[in-house]
């Protein structure tokens, strides 16, 4: 992989990680650029290869994150770029940019969980039980937990 993806890059430098990730940094203004980009990339090291003499096919996660948007020092942008690699994987689209919306560790979700601890301490937080249903018989299907704080 590393190889097919050196030659993919044209050039720009390549640094891996470990394991099965690596870092490639564009020299691009916009996330759509780094998105253009990093479609090409996937296109490019995309399809087979050969293992213990069978063919198997090569597939790639891409997450962008791109300065100063989505952070100004090197962690920053490596924490960012694994979010959005997770989102690609999860949603199985290949490449996904940076959301702080899917980010475990915003602001907001920290705060969140913070204050969260406390309210389970006071008992603020109560958990109800919800039945799912088929709609065809009534059969109970499963179950939502939901929960109200």
């Amino acid at each position: 992989m590393g190889q097919r993806l050196l030659q993919a890059a044209d050039g720009q430098p390549v640094a891996r990680l470990g394991g099965d990730e690596f870092l490639v940094l564009l020299p691009v203004a916009h996330p759509e650029g780094a998105l253009r980009a990093a479609r090409s990339l996937l296109t490019r090291i995309a399809g087979q290869a050969t293992a213990a003499g069978v063919s198997v096919p090569v597939t790639a996660s891409i997450g962008v994150a791109c300065a100063p948007r989505d952070g100004t020092t090197a962690e920053q942008l490596l924490q960012r770029a694994d979010v959005a690699m997770y989102a690609a994987k999860s949603a199985g689209s290949g490449v996904e940019v940076y959301d702080p919306a899917r980010d475990p560790h915003t602001e907001r979700r920290l705060r969140l969980v913070t204050d969260l601890q406390p309210a389970l301490d006071r008992g603020e937080v109560t958990v109800y039980y919800q039945p799912k249903a088929a709609a065809g018989d009534g059969r109970v299907v499963g179950v939502e937990a939901l929960v109200r704080w």
